[in-house]
């Protein structure tokens, strides 16, 4: 009786270890057929880049977008990294944001929010355009007729990347006076030409058609705004 109870924990044994060597098996040849399809993927034809779409641009130009992206025809899409291509369209100065989609087998496209720009800053003698965030889009070549207003006498700025987001306050100040004047409608109807931002506490704005300036003072640029707006219209 004790030799068959023996028996048979013993062949129970023999089971469980059969069972488990045949599932390290079966697991061991899913990771062979695994690595196969994945080399075999990667060293295809059919999952090599061949088209690229680029959608929202209006300043930048294809080539452009396409160096910053680092990729080339005939890349592995299996392969593509994403972020990586998103981080390097985004150095671009006049991107705001990118999106990277792939679609298989053999396409990416990417999507471009570019900035817009909404003056130019005079410093030093050159002329750098800007978006209404004070990022630094680009800096006129000599002869290049600039776009206006002309922001000038910015006291706190001395060295000017292309790229750079600059912090001065009463740059910053003046771009937010320029968006919220333009807001009334009254910008239509006139010609600025040019925008002194001394500090935050005397920001001058120059119209071609008027004869005087027009004083902006620290506080909400937007209620400042209306108040001109309701005087202009009277």
């Amino acid at each position: 009786m004790g030799d068959a109870k023996s028996s048979r924990r013993q062949i129970g044994a023999r089971g469980r270890w059969a069972r488990r060597l045949f599932l390290v098996l079966v697991l061991t040849g899913l990771a062979g057929v695994g690595y196969y399809l994945v080399g075999f993927a990667q060293s295809s034809d059919e999952f090599n880049l061949t088209t690229v779409r680029l959608e929202g641009l209006k300043v930048l130009t294809e080539e452009e977008v396409l160096v910053a992206s680092g990729v080339s025809s005939g890349d592995s899409v299996l392969q593509l990294d994403r972020a990586r291509i998103k981080a390097g369209i985004e150095t671009l100065s006049y991107v705001e944001s990118a999106d990277v989609t792939l679609v298989f087998p053999d396409t990416m496209v990417v999507r471009v929010v570019e900035r817009a720009p909404v003056a130019t800053l005079i410093v030093r003698n050159a002329a750098f355009e800007l978006d209404r965030a004070g990022v630094v889009l680009r800096r006129y070549a000599e002869g290049r007729i600039f776009m206006t207003p002309l922001i000038t006498q910015v006291g706190d700025i001395d060295v000017v990347d292309v790229g750079d987001q600059l912090q001065s306050p009463a740059l910053l100040d003046a771009l937010q006076a320029w968006d919220a004047l333009t807001d009334t409608g009254i910008p239509a109807t006139l010609t600025l030409s040019e925008i002194a931002a001394r500090s935050t506490d005397e920001i001058l704005m120059f119209f071609d058609e008027v004869p005087f300036e027009i004083r902006w003072g620290r506080g909400d640029v937007r209620d400042q705004a209306q108040r001109l707006k309701v005087l202009w219209d009277e």
